[in-house]
């Protein structure tokens, strides 16, 4: 059991893991325009929890032959009742995004306990409706950005979680493209955040990132009023399904998955101001994605990453070799835009737990048997069980999630036979 203990030193916030003292540097003032935080800390407990919850994932490598952890955190905060209620449910999203165990004890935040960030920003409140979109260096979010951009009537707020990484560097390029192309119009909010003095032996899995920056979004919609904060993976990114002989449900981020949404409602209604988790792509491949971006963003995909290689590379952002490669050089491959890729590293991943290429190939060959079968739904639950738990998500009936999860994995299958050819490439 790894005891987690959040406090506040002179405003910044310190999480102790089992008796190691972390400091974590982040500006929650860059979120919400016109606010004070001091008059309304609650605005950005959420996420100072998930900050708390991301220093302790990172501060503990899980086992090697083990992968579930359990945690105990204590956290202060200024509407006891609320997190009383609510920690239930934010417990249990947590385990469903990670497979970890979290016990939350919520106490009593001193009243004079804020972050010392917490001047008000003067700024201009934007024109509204404000539509909120989170933002990373990924090619979906690329793609969503612009998506996003095509509505006469909102203007997009992007949503960005910043580190002192690469992928802070190369975030930096995409919004200055997004810059150049559509003027002021757009608003970013860069949220930098780092753990002081991180260790070297770090969890790597990092699912607490993405929960990070969802809880981001959320916050930024309170700050505006905004009622849906959008995520752009795409379908079968947001379903993640795992390798059945390979890998345990969770081995495979499900942060994202459908069945997360109605805990993220919930913890959203309790905390934030209620608003909703939107998957614009829930039910597109990559390529399909990839289709509708306009001819101005092309030269932008040479500034993403898909790469979920373990270890750091400084000179090349892909390896060109896992599973998140391969499927980027397919979609491209598929929609006409491969001239458009990174330059990926003559010096691939020597530790390959499997090759990515081959499990695609074999993916494929299941899912055209059971999408063969009269009761195709009942065959791919039994090929790959975790899309039992596929729920509406407030707009369709289960019935039509179905149909439409049915029809993503035949333009998945189809998409993989199509550039069969590459076989020998990738």
């Amino acid at each position: 059991m790894n005891v987690i203990h959040a406090s506040y030193d002179d405003g910044i916030l310190v999480v102790d893991v089992d008796g190691h003292k972390q400091r974590v540097r982040y500006r929650t003032a860059e979120m919400l325009p016109l606010t004070q935080l001091a008059a309304a800390p609650q605005i950005t407990e959420l996420f100072e929890f998930m900050l708390t919850w991301y220093a302790a994932d990172r501060l503990t490598p899980r086992a090697k032959h083990k992968w579930a952890r359990e945690f105990t955190i204590n956290f202060p905060v200024s509407r006891l009742g609320a997190w009383t209620a609510i920690k239930a449910d934010l417990e249990e999203l947590i385990w469903q995004s990670t497979g970890d165990y979290v016990t939350i004890i919520p106490f009593a935040r001193p009243s004079r306990c804020f972050h010392r960030d917490s001047d008000p920003r003067f700024s201009l409140e934007p024109p509204l409706p404000v539509s909120v979109v989170l933002l990373s260096d990924g090619l979906d979010s690329l793609c969503g950005a612009y998506a996003a951009l095509k509505s006469p009537v909102e203007r997009p707020a992007f949503v960005s979680i910043s580190t002192l990484s690469r992928k802070g560097a190369r975030l930096n390029e995409i919004v200055e493209g997004l810059r150049s192309l559509h003027g002021e119009r757009p608003i970013f909010h860069r949220i930098p955040m780092n753990l002081v003095k991180a260790p070297r032996k770090a969890e790597r899995s990092q699912r607490s990132r993405t929960m990070l920056a969802i809880t981001a979004g959320l916050t930024v919609a309170a700050a505006y009023g905004s009622r849906v904060v959008r995520v752009s993976e795409n379908g079968m990114g947001i379903l993640n399904l795992p390798i059945p002989w390979l890998q345990g449900p969770h081995e495979s981020s499900q942060v994202l998955h459908p069945s997360n949404l109605q805990l993220w409602q919930k913890v959203s209604s309790a905390l934030v101001n209620g608003a909703v988790i939107e998957y614009p792509n829930r039910f597109k491949t990559k390529a399909q994605m990839l289709r509708e971006l306009p001819p101005e963003a092309y030269q932008s995909i040479r500034q993403t990453s898909s790469c979920d290689a373990p270890q750091r590379r400084d000179k090349y952002p892909d390896c060109g070799q896992c599973g998140s490669c391969t499927v980027r050089r397919l979609a491209l491959e598929t929609a006409g835009l491969v001239q458009y890729d990174v330059t990926y590293t003559s010096k691939p991943p020597l530790k390959r737990a499997y090759e990515a290429r081959r499990l695609l190939d074999d993916q494929r060959e299941r899912f055209s048997k059971a999408l063969a079968q009269p009761d195709p739904w009942r065959a791919l639950v039994k090929a790959q069980p975790t899309l039992e738990n596929i729920v509406t998500n407030g707009t369709d009936t289960a019935h039509q999630a179905i149909l439409s999860t049915i029809e993503l994995l035949k333009s998945h299958v189809d998409e993989l036979s199509a550039v069969e050819h590459l076989a020998h490439v990738i």
